[in-house]
């Protein structure tokens, strides 16, 4: 998904909560000014050399660990042929959220990307 290479780089510009967890994206190679938000809706993996956690939207308890990411560059994205999508940030985090089988796990939009979505498998 070559589309998505056009992130590195972007800025974590905000991050909200609500039942589910945004990250805006400002930014990236040959991005200068545009936008992309990230939206995960089911519980998703955050994680460092020495630190794992579970990020579950719907409980507020396990929220924090996601600020980390706020104002740190991307470094790399991947998304699989199962729509398994992996975040890579300057700050040694990793993101990785997989699909689930009833609704839509995640969802990629922004100003010059198609729209990216991992629906029920």
């Amino acid at each position: 998904m070559d589309e998505l290479k056009k992130l590195v780089g972007a800025e974590v510009n905000y991050v909200r909560f609500s039942y589910q967890v945004d990250l805006n994206f400002l930014g990236g190679e040959r991005r200068e000014g545009k936008y992309a938000n990230l939206q995960i809706e089911v519980p998703f993996q955050l994680q460092t050399k020495t630190k794992k956690a579970t990020i579950d939207p719907n409980d507020v308890s396990t929220l924090k660990p996601t600020l980390e990411l706020l104002h740190t560059n991307l470094t790399s994205i991947e998304l699989t042929n199962e729509y398994v999508l992996t975040l890579a940030f300057k700050n040694g985090y990793v993101l990785q959220v997989k699909p689930v089988q009833k609704y839509e796990a995640w969802s990629l939009t922004g100003d010059d990307l198609p729209a990216f979505v991992a629906t029920g498998l």
